[in-house]
């Protein structure tokens, strides 16, 4: 029996970033460049960043995600529209299951 996408991906985000203290139970929320929010062992919910490299604490209790997810300069920075919109008239629509990433060019 194979494991499910959330559960490779609780796992990945244990082995990756548990250094910080996360230790993930649950998958919340992604968005299209694969930033993620996990709810952890002890009820708190963590952003994961890929792009921007961290792993935090954004809320200590499902109240504080409830208020959180009003706020529009976080909605602003979460949905990445900008940033969503540039990536889909260069790459065209995400496949199910794909997200869009930053990469850096080195230009010598």
């Amino acid at each position: 029996m194979s494991k499910g996408p959330t559960v490779n991906l609780l796992d990945e985000v244990r082995g990756a970033w548990g250094w910080v203290g996360i230790e993930p139970v649950e998958l919340i929320d992604a968005n299209d460049f694969g930033n993620v929010i996990l709810k952890d062992v002890r009820g708190q919910y963590w952003r994961l960043s890929p792009e921007d490299l961290y792993c935090e604490v954004v809320a200590s209790s499902r109240e504080e995600l409830d208020r959180l997810s009003k706020d529009q300069e976080f909605l602003t920075d979460w949905y990445m529209r900008g940033l969503v919109d540039q990536a889909f008239q260069q790459l065209g629509a995400l496949a199910p299951g794909r997200k869009y990433c930053l990469k850096l060019s080195v230009i010598d």
